[in-house]
């Protein structure tokens, strides 16, 4: 209102012309008109808008926000990985409870964190930093809640962050050990296209000597096999690395917001993946307003090429017990039998403990974090339990298993026809038959044997050997093979077309 009154002076007292008043007040020439020929009453009518409807602040979208926050409240999620407000506001518009803008959205949001005591912190000041692209990534880690079957624990959520360009790549291991750090940078270099000439990091201490502030073998290790230089930042001073902070609780808040659950670590971070993904083709640059994926294609011409892949982990040497079983960290992982007594070594990834015997690998598990969780292999304890058929009912290895259907019932029938023991022994026999064929002809045998009666270990052999042999000559040239041989063996497997997944134990 008080352009309007210095223009209407300019105009009628000093006599000024529409050019020259709009050029003193620095607004349009039809603007500074329009002003010059509106009466009072248009005057006081200016900035209203009748014709809008203000969006509706129904109880349903209250009672919504309120069941979210208190949610959190209740489950005590951590303050960095509450809902943000745009993916509240996201989710209140997919669930047809608010039909207005963000901005508006934000300050209903607002009031209702004060009625759940979740007051955000002070504003503070900070430096803005100019990185040239594609010379720096930045790396760090964070704190993170998650449930891994079923179990609620902790977790960290690794970083790579290209400083200034909204470029994110994001993963979570259980340990923020070495092998966790190198195993990231392996995922990030190849999820960006190659590797950069300047890498930054916080002073961690996996990778820095808190004590004499040396470089820790696995900082020179790093260094050694992707040829970077390793910048750390000041102590205290997180200004200096504010990107890769603000990455973590980025990635925190919008792809793992709540508590997420996966059954294994494998799938959380597919799952990040592809949201990070999903996020970089569908945003742009919050300040340029350039889509990320011009950025993620363009920053690969200035990254070094990759190096040839590299696995990282440690390595310990174990000696297996009298249980087949080796011990890492209070978790037990079986070997086969024959390596009863034996020193082995066992080389320990983020996800996976890897074990050898003289320089060949023995057994694959997949790495225990849940109290009380062991790996065992039922493969492992078969010629035991064939000794010992009978202690099929009280065995560890055979409770932890999800045995399907089809095994359930040849189980059932066995027993009924021979009696427990030979039963538990013919069935033992069954699944050691599976070392030598595929999970699918092995399944498909079963099945055969059930619809046609031939249950024993005899019989199912027999299946598989003709399932085998049928795939053999269907890559083979029937010309160049025996006369005999030169018929198919056809089976009809269209009732076995969907298998159940259903299961239960063999006890």
């Amino acid at each position: 209102m008080t352009d309007v009154k210095k223009i209407k002076n300019l105009f009628h007292q000093e006599q000024k012309n529409v050019h020259q008043i709009s050029k003193e007040i620095s607004c349009s020439w039809a603007t500074a008109k329009s002003y010059i020929e509106k009466g009072p009453e248009d005057l006081l009518e200016m900035g209203k808008r009748p014709n809008r409807k203000s969006p509706k602040k129904n109880s349903k979208l209250l009672d919504r926000i309120q069941e979210l926050l208190k949610e959190e409240k209740d489950l005590k999620i951590h303050r960095k990985q509450r809902y943000t407000a745009r993916t509240l506001f996201r989710m209140m518009v997919e669930e047809n409870l608010f039909n207005g803008c963000e901005r508006y959205f934000r300050k209903i949001l607002k009031k209702q964190r004060v009625i759940v005591d979740q007051q955000k912190n002070k504003s503070t000041s900070h430096l803005e930093l100019d990185f040239p692209f594609g010379k720096y990534i930045q790396f760090d880690h964070g704190p993170l809640e998650v449930e891994l079957k079923g179990e609620r624990g902790e977790a960290y959520l690794f970083v790579a962050s290209v400083p200034g360009y909204s470029l994110r790549f994001c993963q979570f291991y259980k340990k923020k050990s070495q092998e966790s750090w190198g195993t990231f940078h392996e995922e990030a270099f190849k999820f960006f296209g190659g590797i950069p000439e300047n890498c930054i990091y916080d002073n961690d201490s996996v990778l820095k000597n808190p004590k004499t502030k040396e470089l820790t073998l696995f900082s020179c290790e790093l260094i050694e096999q992707y040829d970077v230089k390793m910048i750390f930042c000041n102590k205290g001073k997180g200004n200096e690395k504010g990107a890769v902070e603000n990455a973590v609780g980025t990635c925190r808040r919008l792809f793992l917001a709540g508590l997420p659950s996966f059954k294994s670590i494998e799938e959380g971070n597919i799952f990040l993946q592809k949201k990070t993904i999903e996020h970089i083709s569908s945003e742009s640059h919050y300040r340029t307003n350039i889509p990320l994926k011009n950025y993620q294609e363009q920053i690969k011409e200035h990254l070094f090429p990759l190096k040839e892949a590299h696995e990282w982990g440690v390595w310990n040497e174990l000696k297996v017990d009298s249980l087949q079983r080796v011990q890492f960290q209070n978790h037990f992982y079986s070997v086969p039998e024959k390596f009863l007594g034996a020193r082995v070594k066992v080389y320990i990834t983020p996800i996976h403990i890897k074990i050898y015997h003289d320089h060949k690998i023995i057994s694959i598990h997949e790495r225990c974090f849940i109290n009380g969780e062991d790996s065992l292999e039922l493969d492992h304890y078969l010629d035991q339990l064939e000794k010992k058929p009978n202690a099929i009912a009280f065995s560890k290895v055979v409770h932890q298993q999800n045995f399907p259907d089809y095994l359930l019932e040849i189980r059932d029938r066995l027993r009924l026809r021979f009696g427990l023991n030979r039963g538990n022994k013919e069935i033992i026999r069954i699944l050691k038959l599976k070392r030598s064929c595929s999970s699918t002809d092995f399944e498909t045998a079963i099945r055969l044997g059930l619809s046609y009666g031939g249950i024993t270990c005899l019989a199912i052999e027999s299946f598989i050997n003709q399932l085998q042999l049928t795939q053999s000559l269907s890559h083979h040239r029937l010309r160049n093979l025996p006369e005999k041989l030169s018929g198919k063996i056809n089976f009809d497997l269209s009732p076995y077309a969907e298998l159940s997944k259903k299961g239960g134990s063999l006890c």
